[in-house]
């Protein structure tokens, strides 16, 4: 997600399903029909983060884990 300072966050979902917002730094960029981004720092291995409906989500809220389809 884009932020107004023009840096880049994600939701990162913890043991509880619920959401933190976390910074990150973002490299290269791969177009397509579904762009694919490098993350260069801000994650660790094993975080899971939130790949859809992020712009409706807060600090703190709940989500579903959905299956991998």
């Amino acid at each position: 997600m884009p932020r107004p300072d023009g840096s880049s966050a994600v939701y990162v979902v913890q043991a509880d399903e619920t959401v933190t917002a976390q910074a990150i730094t973002v490299g290269d960029v791969l177009p397509g029909e579904s762009p694919k981004m490098e993350v260069l720092q801000g994650l660790n291995p094993g975080d899971r983060i939130v790949v859809a409906g992020a712009s409706y989500l807060n600090e703190g809220d709940r989500v579903a884990i959905m299956p991998n389809e």
